[in-house]
């Protein structure tokens, strides 16, 4: 795993990491974490996945994105994954 980018955005806090695991790992991973979120919401515009909800009553933005060359970044991670909250 790789953190890139860990940083405050406006008043959302952001850490940007990437890893070699699956999409499908990962996508399977954040779906159980927000199985219990409060106002869950999940949306897929292509290339990105993102789940929404509330946690302990902290509010999470996950978006999880293949990895392509068309991103730019170390083709020897498999999947991008931001994760914002507040």
């Amino acid at each position: 795993m790789k953190l890139p980018l860990i940083r405050p955005w406006e008043r959302k806090s952001l850490l940007g990491y990437m890893t070699k695991s699956s999409f499908d790992d990962v996508y399977d991973y954040y779906e159980e974490i927000f199985e219990d979120a409060e106002n869950f919401t999940l949306i897929s515009m292509d290339p990105t996945t993102m789940f929404i909800g509330e946690i302990n009553g902290i509010m999470f933005e996950v978006g999880i994105t293949e990895n392509t060359p068309d991103t730019g970044q170390d083709q020897s991670y498999s999947v991008l994954i931001q994760v914002f909250y507040q």
